[in-house]
């Protein structure tokens, strides 16, 4: 029986046919396995293959050879599959279906009874827990488990499922559970169809957060469930208030044309098309590319920006100086999306930990953050009639930052700090170059070990602490500051512990140093990190 790293192997084979045997590394990377590992899975594909009289040997097959073996494994149901990517079959048949049978689901997934009804149990447990979310659950009835939950909930839970699916190392295996394993009415052609009338119109929309994949995959899905989506009606009742605005954009254009396309090509009617063109607008809507008429809005504009403005007094009286014009125009569309964006329909951000890393860089970026999170979350609401949760905050100040030319230059009452650090040796120094970098008006004196400064805190009292100990901060004694990344731990996965900063002086140690970084077993981004991490040290 296969399990799931087997099929992962076979689909890396798949897309690298055409590649020489000495490359293999390429399609490791890939999927990030170990040549070890590659072999061991080679191995049991091989002995699967035995009792059919088939050997699957990578430096010598042809094209022909490897699809005959692919076919031959991938149309038996002879597959074991993990809880992670099952769980994202089952979430999708149950969904698709009307009642489904813990018999159907064990046959379906190839486990026992018992395992699929723990798989259930475990699914539910997730969506409470990733998404505090108790409006959508499989639930069991006579006829056999089914997804309870209002439409909505259920509209927000295909979301999520397409970015989950789409972006799983293993979405091939499941998409080819969805398309060819759940006997629907459309398959694999259908969702290309679906795929190609939303890439016709790529042109005029060059920002996409979802991703076209995943677009395609809600389409598909929707397009197989649309009968029993029959509150499409009533939802799009509830949104008139929002069909004003997205009739101003630019992408209700086009999500009307999409649906109308696919429409026509499949010979069908949703229970409403109007608002299937409401949801795809949703979707596609960008805060980055709105079209914002603002006598549309005449009201929502005077309240939005008279908040703002009130918001830039409090922050010149900060000591910030502001570009006021184009920042009110930039924050008002972020604003006026944010008010309409229709129940924050999607909850995932792959982003969000990088954008909250980007205000963790500076301190000037901090100390905004921490004052727009204050006021926003006391007066927001007045003026959208929604909370601005985390990320959309984090959102509202990275937009901001471009537009405030001064931030405020407080009076230093200690010139002097110390640098309080866990770190050693070259990332010690290179966190004191950066932190030497970022406040400008501080002398780092010296570096203090945590254990040192801990067992002696009286005898810095006088200096100002900087350090990449958040409880330092915590405790009002300092300014956390750090790297931002997993420098040190790469450097010890990359066996770069004792790297003198001296040998990226010296071209052949510098070039051996590069040899051994690329040639480890860290990722691409990994590894691009080490290297300007420890160039920026050399520079300084």
């Amino acid at each position: 029986m296969l399990d799931s790293k087997d099929l992962e192997i076979l689909e890396a084979l798949k897309e690298n046919l055409d590649q020489p045997f000495k490359k293999i590394k390429n399609f490791l990377n890939h999927i990030k396995i170990s040549r070890g590992d590659f072999y061991y899975h080679l191995n049991h594909i091989n002995s699967v293959l035995k009792h059919k009289n088939k050997t699957l040997n990578v430096t010598k097959i042809t094209k022909e050879e490897f699809q005959e073996i692919y076919e031959l494994i991938t149309s038996k149901q002879d597959i074991f599959l993990n809880s992670n990517v099952g769980g994202y079959i089952l979430v999708t048949y149950v969904f698709l279906n009307d009642y489904t049978k813990l018999s159907t689901i064990s046959k379906l997934l190839n486990i026992s009874v018992n395992s699929a009804f723990k798989l259930i149990t475990k699914i539910n447990e997730t969506i409470r827990e990733k998404y505090h979310y108790d409006k959508i659950l499989i639930s069991n009835s006579g006829n056999g488990y089914f997804f309870c939950g209002d439409e909505l909930s259920k509209r927000k839970l295909l979301i999520n499922l397409s970015i989950q699916i789409n972006t799983n190392k293993s979405s091939k295996l499941i998409l080819d559970f969805i398309f060819n394993k759940f006997n629907l009415p459309y398959g694999y052609e259908d969702f290309l169809k679906i795929k190609n009338i939303l890439l016709s119109h790529k042109n005029d929309l060059s920002f996409v957060e979802l991703g076209w994949d995943t677009l395609s995959l809600i389409l598909f899905i929707t397009l197989v469930y649309r009968k029993k989506f029959s509150e499409g009606q009533q939802l799009y009742s509830k949104m008139a208030d929002y069909e004003q605005f997205y009739k101003h954009q630019k992408s209700y254009s086009i999500a009307s044309k999409v649906i109308d396309e696919i429409c026509e090509t499949f010979n069908i009617e949703f229970t409403s098309n109007q608002f299937e063109k409401l949801f795809l607008s949703n979707m596609f809507l960008s805060k980055h590319e709105m079209i914002v008429a603002t006598n549309n809005f005449g009201y929502e504009y005077q309240v939005i920006t008279n908040f703002l403005q009130q918001l830039f007094d409090q922050l010149e009286k900060e000591g910030y100086t502001i570009n006021r014009h184009d920042a009110q125009q930039r924050l008002f569309r972020f604003l006026i999306w944010t008010k309409y964006q229709w129940e924050n329909l999607w909850t995932i951000d792959a982003t969000t930990k990088l954008k909250k890393d980007f205000i963790n860089s500076r301190v000037e970026y901090k100390t905004l953050f921490k004052f727009l999170t204050a006021n926003l979350n006391q007066n927001i609401k007045e003026v959208i009639n929604k909370e601005l949760i985390e990320k959309q905050i984090i959102e509202f100040t990275i937009i901001f930052i471009p537009y405030i030319n001064t931030f405020p230059q407080k009076d230093v009452i200690h010139k002097e700090a110390i640098l309080v650090t866990d770190l050693k040796g070259s990332l010690a120094n290179l966190l004191k170059a950066k932190a030497t970098e970022m406040f400008p008006n501080f002398y780092i004196n010296k570096i203090i070990s945590l254990n040192n400064y801990y067992k002696n805190k009286n005898h810095y009292d006088y200096y100002l602490k900087i350090s990449n100990d958040v409880n330092i901060e915590k405790e009002n004694k300092g300014i956390y500051f750090s790297l931002n990344t997993n420098l040190e731990d790469m450097l010890a996965k990359i066996k770069l512990e004792s790297l003198a900063i001296e040998d990226l002086l010296d071209f052949e140690k510098a070039k051996m140093i590069v040899n051994k970084i690329l040639g480890s077993d860290a990722t691409s981004e990994e590894k691009v990190q080490v290297l300007l991490q420890l160039f920026y040290l050399a520079k300084k």
